[in-house]
C-alpha cells in the first residue's frame, strides 16, 4: 500500500455521499460547537447575575473594634 493516500480516500468517500450527507457532514461540526459555546455563555451569564445577587459577606469592621479602639478615633457613637 505504498500509495495510500488517507486525504485523497475522504475526499472520494464525502464525494460518494448524497448531497444531504454532506451538508449535515459539514454543518452537524459547527453547530455543535456553536451550541456549546452558547452554553458556555448561558452558564457564566446565570453564575455572574447569583454572585451579583449574593454577594459574599465582609465582616463590619467597626463592629470588630472594640469599645476603646473606637473612642480613640472618635467613632463611638458610630451606628451601622
Amino acid at each position: 500500500m505504498p500509495n495510500y493516500h488517507f486525504g485523497q480516500d475522504l475526499l472520494d468517500t464525502y464525494q460518494s455521499m448524497s448531497m444531504f450527507m454532506q451538508l449535515a457532514w459539514l454543518v452537524v461540526p459547527f453547530a455543535f460547537a456553536l451550541a456549546v459555546f452558547a452554553l458556555i455563555l448561558h452558564h457564566m451569564r446565570k453564575t455572574g447575575k447569583e454572585i451579583e445577587a449574593f454577594p459574599p459577606h465582609e465582616p463590619d469592621i467597626y463592629k470588630l473594634m472594640n469599645e476603646d479602639l473606637r473612642e480613640r478615633i472618635g467613632l463611638e457613637n458610630l451606628e451601622r
